[in-house]
């Protein structure tokens, strides 16, 4: 994070790209990112400045692991509020949304959605295909106009089957 700011490598985003790149150790293995968000500007500029202007790495260094154990405390409470990750959701969401984008744009409405997916599961190996034809089935009877990107639908042809439901 420091080196990065300090050589001034670009014509602008100097900071802002080393703040992110310091998160990429942090990623990789499976840490909690930082965040500056709690950060005082004041506090930020006077480690900045003494790092610029007498090479001084102390007030940053201050700085990152106070800022660090705060986004880590920051994390814990947002992580625990969206509770646990379902990895059979992720493991599938491609199918997932390629099946819903059949059965819009193919205008396929109650026993024939259930054996479209059941279709689709045998076809594509899925393994536990009464949980993804649950979870499809629970997705599509949610399915909004701001949840079909990548289903490969228009807004046109969503109505068009919302209004066939």
């Amino acid at each position: 994070m420091i080196h990065l700011s300090y050589l001034q490598a670009f014509e602008d985003v100097n900071k802002r790209t080393s703040r992110l790149s310091c998160n990429i150790p942090f990623i990789k293995h499976n840490l909690c990112p930082l965040s500056f968000v709690d950060v005082s500007s004041d506090d930020y500029i006077a480690a900045l400045l003494a790092m610029y202007e007498k090479t001084e790495i102390s007030p940053m260094l201050e700085l990152f692991c106070w800022a660090y154990v705060r986004s880590c405390k920051q994390y814990g409470v947002v992580r625990k509020s969206l509770g646990e990750v379902d990895a059979f959701r992720i493991q599938y969401r491609q199918q997932r949304k390629e099946v819903m984008g059949h059965v819009v744009r193919n205008g396929l409405h109650g026993d024939a959605i259930q054996i479209h997916v059941e279709k689709y599961c045998v076809e594509k190996n899925i393994v536990e295909k009464d949980r993804f034809t649950a979870m499809t089935l629970a997705d599509l009877s949610s399915l909004h106009a701001g949840a079909i990107i990548g289903l490969g639908i228009s807004e046109a042809q969503l109505s068009a089957w919302l209004e066939g439901c």
